[in-house]
């Protein structure tokens, strides 16, 4: 349910506000696995909670960010209005931050070109669909 997602992700912020990291984690991880794909804030939540993030952490939010991309590029469900983009590109802007402090140079070299590669298409493919629905419609939409 996305109420249950809004819900333990507001706790995450609670508690991360608080200063309490871990539970924020607990939280924020509870609210992507619920509804992993319709808002993207959650993963960026999970990953910013916490600057030390695992494969598993990093792998699963290249591929939310890419599948996302192919959701933008057609503007699946009028995602152009969503927050949804401006989330993906922070996702990116966040692993790359992340990959690119690491002490393990395993991540870095493993995944800092491709994110790259990716925030830039990312913006690219925004600023297309955001150019095609302007025109499409007359309305000017303001990136938040």
């Amino acid at each position: 349910n996305q109420n249950d997602a809004f819900l333990a992700n507001l706790l995450g912020d609670v508690n991360f506000e608080q200063g309490d990291v871990a539970e924020a984690r607990i939280y924020y991880e509870d609210a992507w696995r619920i509804d992993p794909k319709n808002n993207l804030d959650y993963m960026y939540d999970l990953i910013v909670s916490n600057g030390e993030i695992d494969d598993y952490e990093i792998i699963a939010a290249i591929n939310l960010a890419k599948e996302y991309q192919v959701q933008l590029a057609n503007n699946a469900h009028l995602t152009i209005l969503s927050g949804n983009p401006d989330a993906a590109v922070l996702i990116y802007e966040a692993l790359i931050n992340v990959v690119y402090e690491a002490e393990d140079s395993y991540l870095y070299n493993m995944y800092y070109k491709d994110l790259k590669k990716g925030l830039e298409l990312m913006e690219e493919t925004y600023l297309d669909e955001k150019g095609k629905f302007e025109h499409k419609y007359g309305i000017e939409l303001k990136k938040e």
